[in-house]
């Protein structure tokens, strides 16, 4: 699968849920609603794929996003919401404010209702992608984006633990291990 592919398959199963609470919550036309979710969604892959290619600089907001989408069932995903929207602005950085304004000008709305609709979305793609095959939270989308899914095993290594063992090192290098890591492995 590659990264319109993906995009493609968010945009089929979860895109009539995201228009509708687009439409309802925020008083958007649906028309303009199906505009939200490629953008928010691709701008959102991209971060993932930026954070991963820089681990380092990204480990906070990469480990709280595992701890976030680890684990997480169908009864978890609502409560996991508002912690994930917490991290977007951290997530998305320099990328938040051009979609902010890019967006707002497409729905007509003002850009904290636009910051707004983009905060409940970012969860919602997410939670999405989480919840696919048996694969760890994010390991999708690092495999079509083409960013190193060892990455994180490889600094943890690097930083003195074994991914068995404890410390920083542990926890980062347990992080690019299969079905408890971030990555995979």
């Amino acid at each position: 699968m590659d990264f319109q592919q993906l995009l493609g398959q968010v945009d089929d199963l979860l895109g009539p849920q995201v228009r509708q609470m687009v439409s309802d919550k925020f008083g958007v036309d649906e028309a303009a609603a199906g505009q939200v979710l490629p953008q928010v969604a691709s701008n959102t892959m991209f971060a993932l794929k930026e954070a991963a290619e820089n681990p380092v600089e990204n480990a906070s907001v990469l480990l709280r996003l595992k701890d976030l989408l680890d684990g997480s069932n169908d009864a978890q995903r609502s409560d996991n919401l508002g912690g994930l929207a917490q991290l977007v602005p951290q997530l998305l950085g320099d990328r938040l404010g051009p979609l902010v304004s890019g967006l707002s000008g497409l729905l007509g709305k003002d850009e904290g209702t636009t910051k707004t609709i983009i905060l409940s979305v970012v969860p919602m793609v997410l939670n999405f992608i989480n919840g696919r095959d048996d694969q760890s939270p994010l390991e999708t989308i690092f495999s079509v984006l083409g960013a190193d899914q060892g990455i994180l095993g490889t600094l943890g290594g690097l930083l003195g633990g074994s991914s068995e063992g404890g410390g920083l090192g542990g926890l980062l290098g347990g992080l690019g291990k299969k079905g408890g890591g971030l990555f995979g492995g």
